[in-house]
């Protein structure tokens, strides 16, 4: 069978340290999956008030029959852990659940915990059916974004206990401080922000673009419709009335992504919603906080200030979410949710008192103390290893990070080794950056001592040193990622690869960065990652899968395993017993 992905072939192809194919008997590819457990409880049918045991048992006995050898368990939903715990909260506590469109799915999992606990049966049904299973917990991702309020009013209490975000590890509300500094410094003033809105409001909205994150272009058609479209209108983002005038909308591609353009508009009201009225729970279109894809113009074309979110609940009674457009990208044309704009400026904190709940800052002792702690419950399950993976529901962009890194240890540490204060320059802020990635180095130390010999993994992306490389995702921003520490003082055993391809969520073969001089000659394990819902629109599962197995990589990771339950097809790919020349495209079957 011939690869048909070029990029894939050329990268194992030119392998500068590595040899071009597999080892002479060196062990063939390790095919992993990781396990979201909260998506099959969500998505069960069944009659029971929770998720089933035997039903559970079914889908891994499934992977251990078709190829699959390893699975690794997401013990966590962001703050939120699957198992008791006495350092975070477990999801369900105190009325954390998802509120909203998914109550009543939130309280099946709560449920679920009163039958079993997730991590002890699926290391049990792991084991009993012959596989390796591993800890997948999140290294920044413990606290997710806000819900809007919960439909059932038992509750509100939670509601305004936790402010509106049901998955936050609760530890970081008593303590801000242990996350990274929201803002360097005010770049608009709250006077200037009010004087841009003022005059912004005295235009008229004639058009809106939306163009899709690269993420989610999916290769179906955008849902939205002429019929199925509404637009809401407000004076003061609290009650909303239909907006009754007749406009155009067009859907299109714009460099590769969907774009929806809604023109002849003569909109005077301050705040807008956009409302799809299919009612189904399917979506195609995500709001994202990247400024440059939606864009509002005035009846004469110029583009005016705006500020997006998104929220859910009765549309025309619910505000826009205004505290929404910094944190996760939500998809808005399913699932009861309204994306939506206010005409004017945001203004920023004036001092950097705000710090971004869920992304620790381990230079702060009591983060580290804290985050180790949390790692230290999960080690007491008897876990094959453990991987920690950098997906996080805080969409932190490149162009914002040099924002971040101001927190008092930080510049203490920084006067400590520099003999002088931060100046704010590029050069110090690249130095306060390498003072947060020793932290990263630390933290991954630490864990490793509470993991009694059992391996340990990262889900790297490229390191600084590859930024020529045209699939470079600078993740996290400035963030160095310090390989060689890792390797050298033992915390980091094997490296999924990440970043590139369609996104960094599509792992992107750097293994020939891993030289010598890197690991130090030790046998360090490298995988890659394949993201099997938000794939590139041209991705050939078997030849990609040919590829990987011809190469010096170890193990594909492929995410998630509900895909693969719902998509058997890819089973005869993964047993290699396909017909040649065969393709597929993933299907995601849930909600």
């Amino acid at each position: 069978m011939k690869c048909k992905l070029k990029h894939i072939v050329a990268a194992v192809v030119g392998l500068a340290c590595m040899a071009s194919a597999r080892d002479a008997g060196k062990a063939p590819l390790l095919v992993s999956t990781t396990i979201d457990y909260l998506d099959y409880v969500f998505c069960y049918k069944g009659t029971e008030p929770y998720y089933p045991l035997e039903e559970y048992e079914k889908v891994i006995r499934e992977f251990s029959e078709n190829g699959i050898k390893k699975i690794y368990l997401r013990v966590n939903i962001c703050g939120r852990t699957h198992y008791p715990t006495k350092v975070a909260g477990q999801y369900g506590d105190g009325g954390a659940i998802h509120w909203g469109h998914w109550e009543k799915a939130g309280e099946r999992l709560t449920e679920t915990y009163r039958h079993y606990n997730i991590c002890t049966e699926t290391i049990r049904l792991g084991h009993k059916y012959g596989l390796e299973v591993w800890g997948w917990e999140s290294l920044y991702d413990d606290a997710a974004f806000r819900f809007e309020k919960p439909r059932d009013p038992k509750y509100m209490e939670a509601y305004e206990r936790l402010r509106g975000m049901p998955l936050v590890d609760p530890w970081y509300l008593d303590n801000p401080d242990a996350c990274i500094a929201t803002w360097a410094r005010p770049e608009v003033t709250r006077e200037q922000a009010d004087a841009i809105t003022a005059e912004a409001r005295q235009k008229t909205v004639g058009k809106i673009v939306c163009i899709n994150p690269d993420l989610y272009d999916r290769p179906g058609p955008v849902k939205l419709k002429k019929d199925n479209l509404k637009l809401l209108v407000s004076d003061d983002n609290a009650t909303f009335r239909p907006y009754t005038m007749d406009f155009n909308l067009n859907v299109d591609e714009y460099k590769g992504h969907h774009r929806i353009t809604l023109s002849g508009l003569a909109i005077s009201a301050p705040y807008v919603k956009l409302v799809c009225t299919d009612g189904g729970s399917t979506f195609s279109m995500v709001l994202s906080n990247e400024d440059w894809r939606h864009q509002v113009y005035d009846t004469e074309g110029h583009t005016l200030p705006t500020a997006w979110a998104w929220c859910e609940g009765k549309p025309e009674e619910t505000p826009l979410d205004m505290e929404s457009i910094s944190k996760c990208p939500a998809a808005w044309d399913g699932v009861g949710r309204h994306a939506g704009f206010m005409v004017g400026a945001v203004p920023m904190p004036a001092v950097p008192v705000e710090y971004h709940l869920g992304i620790a800052e381990f230079n702060v002792p009591k983060a580290m103390e804290h985050k180790v702690a949390r790692f230290a419950e999960l080690a007491e399950y008897p876990f094959d290893g453990f991987i920690f993976n950098l997906r996080s529901h805080h969409p932190l962009s490149n162009n914002e990070m040099p924002r971040f890194g101001f927190n008092a240890e930080l510049l203490a540490k920084f006067a400590a080794r520099h003999g002088r204060p931060f100046r704010n320059t590029e050069e110090d802020i690249a130095a306060l950056f390498q003072i947060r990635g020793e932290g990263v180095a630390d933290f991954f130390l630490n864990c490793k001592k509470k993991t009694s010999g059992r391996p340990l993994y990262l889900a790297g992306v490229m390191p600084p040193e590859l930024a020529d490389h045209p699939k470079y995702v600078p993740l996290y921003g400035q963030l160095p990622w310090l390989y060689r520490r890792y390797f050298d003082d033992g915390s980091i055993d094997g490296v999924i690869m990440s970043g590139g391809g369609g996104g960094w969520y599509q792992g992107t073969d750097f293994s020939h960065f891993f030289s010598t001089s890197i690991t130090g000659g030790k046998p360090i394990k490298l995988g890659i990652f394949r993201e099997m819902i938000f794939h590139p629109k041209d991705w050939d599962f078997a030849a990609d899968l040919e590829a990987l197995r011809a190469s010096n990589l170890d193990e594909v990771e492929l995410y998630e395993s509900m895909i693969l339950n719902g998509n058997p097809k890819a089973f005869e790919f993964i047993k290699g017993t396909a017909k040649p020349g065969e393709k597929m495209v993933f299907e995601w079957l849930g909600d």
